[in-house]
């Protein structure tokens, strides 16, 4: 079994899980602790449910997408 290092308290993984735009694409995050993926805003980044506005908050994490 391998051991992943935690991203932040709501981010399991940067990819791996279903994105919500595009239910084909498995390249969006895969979200813990009740946590929502923050979708076209940060594909890669998950948050608390009930405060989308943290998304795209921790650029050192979750760098700007690219235009």
């Amino acid at each position: 079994m391998f051991a992943f290092a935690e991203i932040d308290q709501y981010t399991a993984t940067y990819t791996g899980c279903r994105c919500p735009d595009n239910t084909n694409s498995f390249n969006c995050a895969c979200c813990k602790n009740g946590g929502c993926q923050c979708g076209e805003i940060q594909p890669n980044q998950c948050t608390h449910c009930n405060c989308k506005k943290l998304c795209g908050s921790k650029p050192c994490l979750f760098p700007p997408l690219a235009p």
